[in-house]
């Protein structure tokens, strides 16, 4: 029996960077929350609490990317409490551009991935569809993906 409520996984994923938190929805209680940084980088690094404790940071490797940070993270941090792991019902992720196709959160489907590799020459859609790929791999099959999207306009 899981110690926790049906909680969400939510990823915001920038240009050298990935934050993360899994919450319960309900109340916006945060169980785990961190940052990758510096992705790309001679000094990537990766640092995350469990419940609101005490921070955690390890490198990731010189050059580590975004794939690698989300496989960090699930593979080594939510091991450390597989219940939590366990616990995650849905994904959440910021994707920055859905082109003329999709302008709010979408649940993402075959269709939806096909739509969104449509428009990858937007910023960092070719970025965003591997870590959407390393959550389809890292997540149980019954936690639905929700992406959020939003228009960005360049001066």
């Amino acid at each position: 029996m899981s110690t926790y409520p049906k909680t969400a996984l939510v990823i915001n994923c920038g240009s050298s960077s990935v934050k993360f938190a899994i919450l319960d929805p309900k109340d916006g209680h945060v169980f785990l929350n961190g940052i990758a940084e510096a992705l790309g980088l001679a000094d990537a690094r990766i640092s995350w609490k469990f419940n609101g404790g005490e921070k955690t940071e390890t490198q990731l490797g010189a050059g580590a990317d975004h794939s690698k940070a989300l496989e960090f993270l699930v593979k080594n941090v939510l091991a450390k409490d597989e219940a939590l792991h366990d616990s995650i019902v849905a994904c959440g992720h910021r994707i920055v551009q859905g082109g003329d196709i999709y302008s709010q959160p979408t649940l993402i489907d075959d269709e939806v991935e096909e739509n969104i590799k449509k428009v990858i020459p937007f910023d960092y859609n070719k970025m965003q569809m591997a870590i959407v790929q390393m959550e389809e791999k890292g997540l149980n099959a019954e936690q639905a993906m929700i992406e959020a999207f939003y228009a960005v306009t360049r001066a």
